[in-house]
Order: C-alpha cells, then sequence, then structure tokens
C-alpha cells in the first residue's frame, strides 16, 4: 500500500495540502493547517540559527553530544522566553 496507508495503521494522521490535479481530495482547514506549519517552522529556523545543520562529527558519540546540547539550549531559551512572552515561540531567540 501507500505510505500514507503504512502511517495511518499505526494511528497518525497525515494532513497535505490539497492540489489542484487531486481527485476527491478532502477539503481541509488551511488557516489550521497554515498556523501549525508556521510553529514547526519557527522551531526548525531557531535551531538552524543554533547551528544544527552546520556541525561535524567524528563519531556517533560527538554527534549525539552536539545535538543533545543544542536541543538543551533551544529548550531553555524557549522556557526563558515563556517566561517574559507568555505561551509564545514568536521570541524563543530573542536576546537572550
Amino acid at each position: 500500500g501507500s505510505i500514507q496507508e503504512k502511517i495511518a495503521r499505526k494511528g497518525v494522521t497525515v494532513t497535505t495540502p490539497v492540489r489542484k490535479n487531486m481527485k476527491d481530495a478532502d477539503k481541509i482547514n488551511d488557516t489550521l493547517l497554515g498556523k501549525r506549519r508556521k510553529k514547526i517552522e519557527t522551531v526548525f529556523s531557531s535551531l538552524e540559527r543554533l547551528g544544527i545543520q552546520k556541525f561535524r562529527s567524528r563519531s556517533i558519540l560527538g554527534f549525539e553530544s552536539r545535538l543533545e546540547s543544542i536541543l538543551l539550549v533551544y529548550c531553555l531559551m524557549l522556557d526563558k522566553a515563556r517566561e517574559r512572552f507568555g505561551n509564545t515561540l514568536k521570541y524563543s531567540l530573542g536576546s537572550f
């Protein structure tokens, strides 16, 4: 079967934007999809600014260590931003 069928068997729903050439496509709420996409892109952008794409590791241990340290820094910065600005991702990488 298709990838979506395999994912659906595990209880995950995949929502994709409707294309012009799709037959019998279910209409989805583009506003809701846009809000979710914005949050995901904000997190990815913040992680990129912390250097998640630019590190070169010589071992799996080095890779894990670097990845965990970047995620820890991001979580700490997000927590501090939430203390200052409330429950938002908007200021997650402000001047801290």
